[in-house]
């Protein structure tokens, strides 16, 4: 479990620097295509260095649909939040959309037939009350974006529980090349409308945010694997904290100190399952 815990949370914090750098790369060239880009880095270096065995349907594997449908719906997710983010502030749209490990701890249980825990449950809304402190939403009234951004908890939602989903029954390396595939295919219809020109700088840089973004999947899909869902989804939170990190490094944004006392909090809720778990093993021995 502890295992489980770290990888997830190592994940997750990548995948928020990942994140970053890629903005900072879509202020030059663009947020689709810089999305594209690494897109197109991820799936060389997958079929590369992996070698993905792509044989269906093998023994023991995940149906091709159930994986499909798991590659969308990150996409669908990040397209959904952008959305949002036309209508209503940044801060608003992210507080939605991070909603979701909160879904994944309530319905977990349900769909996919994990422990219901009520530890598992506090620890996602503790996350939620440090992602509160970190973004500060206002939610004044109440508009489109906002609906958009509740689709986008609610795909993000799914995309977990998938991901619990597969990575009990597939090969890792063939989940990371069909998730890379569908957001290359998927994206690629509005690259061709925005092309633009590309510097060295561009390429190095997106190739570095692939190479994180390759290692950020690979921990989840090892952290899923030994673990349910419901365990893991208050580290998703630490995707704002390693945001807040690659802040400070590339963009000298510092957070205050509520932000800081925010990704605190979520740094307690990603480790409370593990310390709830360590005192009730000293309490069974003390016994």
């Amino acid at each position: 479990m502890v295992a489980a815990i770290a990888a997830a949370a190592a994940a997750n914090m990548i995948l928020g620097v990942s994140d970053v750098w890629l903005r900072a790369i879509a202020d030059e060239v663009g947020l689709v295509q810089a999305h594209w880009l690494r897109s197109l880095f991820f799936l060389i270096l997958v079929t590369v260095f992996l070698r993905p065995q792509l044989r269906w349907p093998a023994a023991g594997q995940s149906p091709l649909p159930l994986q499909l449908v798991r590659a969308l719906l990150p996409v669908a997710a990040s397209l959904a939040l952008l959305g949002a983010m036309a209508y209503i502030p940044v801060a608003e749209a992210t507080a939605l959309v991070l909603v979701g490990p909160t879904l994944v701890a309530l319905v977990g249980p349900v769909l996919l037939g994990e422990k219901l825990a009520g530890s598992r449950f506090a620890a996602a809304l503790l996350g939620l009350a440090g992602m509160a402190l970190v973004v500060r939403p206002g939610f004044s009234t109440f508009a489109f974006g906002h609906l958009l951004a509740i689709c986008g908890a609610l795909l993000f939602a799914l995309y977990q529980l998938a991901t619990r989903r597969i990575s009990v029954a597939t090969d890792p390396r063939l989940s990371l090349f069909v998730l890379a595939a569908v957001a290359l295919l998927v994206t690629k219809p509005f690259v061709a409308l925005s092309w633009r020109p590309l510097g060295v700088s561009d390429l190095s840089g997106t190739f570095g945010a692939a190479l994180l973004y390759l290692a950020g999947q690979g921990l989840l899909l090892y952290g899923y694997a030994r673990a349910e869902a419901s365990l893991l989804a208050p580290t998703t939170y630490l995707l704002l904290v390693g945001a807040a990190i690659a802040g400070v490094v590339l963009f000298q944004q510092v957070p205050d100190i509520v932000a800081l006392a925010g990704c605190a909090v979520i740094i307690l809720a990603s480790l409370l399952p593990v310390m709830l778990s360590t005192l009730r093993g000293r309490g069974n021995r003390a016994r």
